[in-house]
C-alpha cells in the first residue's frame, strides 16, 4: 500500500470537520450518510475512481492507484 500511495495526495476528513458537510450533500458519497470509514480514490480532474466503507479491501485500492 505504501509503494502504491507513492503518488497520491492524502486527504483524512473527519465527521467534526467543516467540509464534511460539503462532501456528505455530495450524490456521489451516499454512503456517508450511513457512517465511517470511507475512502475514496479520485483522479487528477475530481472524477470517482473507487469509494468503499471496507477498510480491509487494500488489494483493489492498490489496482485503482496503480492505474493512475
Amino acid at each position: 500500500m505504501n509503494d502504491a500511495l507513492q503518488g497520491a495526495v492524502l486527504l483524512k476528513i473527519k465527521d467534526q470537520d467543516p467540509i464534511f458537510e460539503t462532501y456528505a450533500k455530495d450524490p456521489r458519497f451516499e454512503e456517508l450518510k450511513i457512517g465511517l470509514p470511507f475512502f475514496v480514490i479520485l483522479d487528477a480532474d475530481g472524477n470517482l475512481l473507487y469509494k468503499n466503507t471496507d477498510y480491509q479491501d487494500t488489494s483493489t485500492m492498490i489496482q485503482i492507484l496503480k492505474q493512475l
